[in-house]
């Protein structure tokens, strides 16, 4: 990391702003390649690399601000924390190689090769090269997570999920509430919790016990109650139905 020295003030301003924009791109691609894949064995096993490929990410920064401290005080640190470095680094390997059998994508098996640039041994091996190779693996992550991020969004939206049945009824202007027969909610759009905290004042859990609170009349100074073509209409102070 001591080559670092060479780049000016500016360069390295710039680098640091990268392994934010690293960390930002990594923890979305995480948290929609979660949502994409739910708790399947294959999407645990990919969301388990995605979070230890975020960690990997942190390590650089930790690597670069160890560094930058040097740097500020004019004094040449070495590089620390060898053994989480190596830990990661296993982690990611048997991730990875879990992940290539279940899936079997070669693509997968580029990440090995990109997360040994944090190790000591390459470290000390490239030289006054490593910043390049410090540099082009974050440009990897950030395409990669960038990458991720845009097929699982687009796979979320047009694909039939627990995600997108539960974006589409959100979308209703109607409220909509299945339960069990016990009153336990299966689901619940945004619509029909509006009327529940409008007629009671609170989100009912148990979809009996709002059934019977309707019924009970305990609620009626915040509506008027009707009856259309046989059914029961709510008339709510905001002039709602």
């Amino acid at each position: 990391m001591i080559d670092f020295f060479n780049f000016s003030s500016a360069t390295l301003i710039f680098i640091a702003f990268i392994i934010g924009i690293c960390v930002f791109a990594q923890t979305l691609a995480l948290v929609l390649r979660f949502f994409r894949h739910g708790l399947t064995t294959l999407g645990i096993f990919k969301t388990l690399l995605e979070f230890f490929i975020l960690f990997e990410i942190f390590n650089f920064s930790l690597l670069y601000g160890q560094m930058l401290n040097g740097y500020n005080n004019g004094i040449a640190v070495p590089s620390g924390y060898t053994n989480i470095r190596i830990l990661i680094f296993l982690l990611i390997c048997i991730l990875v190689l879990i992940v290539f059998k279940l899936k079997k994508s070669l693509l997968v098996l580029s990440v090995i090769p990109a997360t040994m640039v944090s190790l000591p041994i390459i470290e000390t091996v490239m030289g006054a090269a490593y910043p390049w190779f410090f540099i082009g693996t974050l440009i990897f992550f950030l395409s990669r997570s960038i990458k991720i991020s845009i097929i699982s969004a687009v796979d979320i939206r047009t694909s039939i999920s627990s995600l997108s049945v539960m974006h589409a009824i959100n979308t209703l202007p109607a409220g909509v509430l299945f339960s069990e027969n016990d009153g336990y909610t299966i689901l619940s759009n945004y619509q029909m919790q509006n009327l529940m905290i409008a007629i009671t004042g609170k989100v009912f859990r148990d979809s009996i016990e709002f059934y019977k609170a309707l019924l009970s009349g305990k609620y009626e100074s915040r509506y008027k109650k009707a009856e259309l073509d046989g059914k029961i209409v709510y008339l709510l102070a905001d002039g709602t139905t």
